[in-house]
Formats: structure tokens, sequence, C-alpha cells
């Protein structure tokens, strides 16, 4: 069976593009806790509302999306929804906003840097105090 990409007016296959992966329509985790189960939900329906189309009588588990429509090139993970990656969004086939995809990579690198300058910084107090109570204990 030849897998395709469900996107409109997108052509791509698996068997002719190599360089690209296919990623299928996120399922509902249900095993793992309500968080997760509400997490992957949410999920599944963004996606579904970014492809845009109408899925009744097709096989869920057939639909493929191509790394092309990432802005990365892959999808993020559940648990990083703040990453643009965690809907596809590249060419998705309806009037897709270039602004709000740049917004979006914009908001996550800041909110990326500013998560490694808070560790930075706790992990420059905890040397700081600990070289701090090194130097007490010799001095006892």
């Amino acid at each position: 069976m030849v897998l395709k990409c469900v996107v409109f007016e997108c052509t791509n296959r698996k068997d002719r593009d190599k360089h690209l992966q296919f990623y299928r329509l996120p399922a509902v985790v249900v095993n793992q806790g309500e968080d997760c189960e509400n997490l992957s939900s949410e999920r599944r329906r963004e996606w579904l509302a970014s492809l845009g189309q109408k899925f009744e009588n097709r096989n869920m588990g057939n639909i493929r999306i191509c790394s092309a429509h990432f802005i990365g090139g892959e999808k993020a993970r559940l648990y990083d929804k703040g990453n643009p990656n965690w809907v596809p969004t590249v060419n998705v086939g309806h009037g897709e906003n270039v602004l709000k995809q740049t917004m979006a990579v914009n908001r996550y690198n800041r909110l990326h840097n500013r998560q490694k300058r808070k560790q930075r910084k706790r992990s420059s107090l905890w040397k700081r105090v600990g070289v701090g109570k090194q130097e007490t204990l010799q001095g006892e």
C-alpha cells in the first residue's frame, strides 16, 4: 500500500519521497492518566482542525502527514505543547498565515532561551551556595 500525505494538494508519497517522514494522526492515549489523555485528545483535535478536511467514513489509522508540513521538518513530542511543530502548520492547504508561523517559532525560541537562562542562574546560585558552605565548614 502506498502511503500518501492527506494534506490538500500535497503530492508526497513514502515510496517516492524517501527524504520525508510520514506521521500518523496522533492517537488518544487513554492508559497513562487523565492529563495525558486530555493532552493527546487536544492534539488530535488540533491536527484535524489544521488539516481542515472531513474524514467521515475513513479509516483514521491510515491517515499520514508528511514532515514537509512541520516548520522544523519533524513533529514535536506530546508534552512539548509550546513547540510550533506540535501541530502541522506549513502548507496545510488553506490560507495559512506565514506571520503566525514566524511568531510561533519566535515565541517558542524565547521560551526555550528563558528556560535555559533560569537553569544557568539556578546552577550558578547552587555553586555559590556550595562554595560558601565549604568555606564555613573548613573555617570552623
